[in-house]
């Protein structure tokens, strides 16, 4: 789904009683969840964009998954998080939110991605290989289980999200 998002976001609002846009935007949605759904990615956001400050070479893995991978890191993050988190009251989750550790998340899944790509995708331009299905499935694979084991400090057992099902 962040793949398809990528490529081709019109297609989207095509027909708004059909898929993509019903699964993303389905009526058992509640506005809490979406609400706080978009807390999480403001907070991914905000950390790509503080580590993008960190790096020096405005090229290569380190800073093209930051550039091209930033839905996939996202879709890890989320996917450890779990969707019972994002359905508590608003004031609640917000009051919780710091136990979710984003930035530890985001870290140890952009490690993971920038690590996998550098074993398994030399020479791909990313811009390209994000746009890929498969091969961002295999990234995200990879990420996604990088932060198991925060998010299993934090899931309690919650339900995970996963993106690429």
């Amino acid at each position: 789904m962040a793949v398809s998002v990528k490529t081709g976001i019109g297609r989207f609002f095509l027909d708004l009683k059909k898929t993509p846009y019903i699964a993303l935007f389905n009526p058992s949605t509640s506005g809490a969840t979406a609400f706080n759904a978009t807390l999480v990615q403001r907070a991914v956001d905000r950390w790509i964009d503080q580590k993008k400050k960190t790096i020096s070479k405005k090229s290569g893995f380190a800073w093209g998954t930051l550039i091209h991978g930033n839905r996939i890191l996202s879709a890890a993050v989320f996917a450890r998080i779990g969707k019972g988190k994002l359905t508590q009251p608003i004031a609640e989750f917000q009051g919780k939110m710091s136990e979710l550790n984003i930035p530890d998340h985001c870290e140890q899944a952009y490690s993971a991605m920038v690590g996998h790509l550098d074993a398994n995708y030399q020479g791909k331009f990313l811009a390209l290989l994000f746009k890929n299905p498969s091969m961002s499935k295999d990234v995200y694979e990879v990420s996604k289980s990088a932060v198991a084991s925060v998010a299993s400090a934090t899931a309690n057992g919650a339900e995970q999200a996963d993106v690429f099902d």
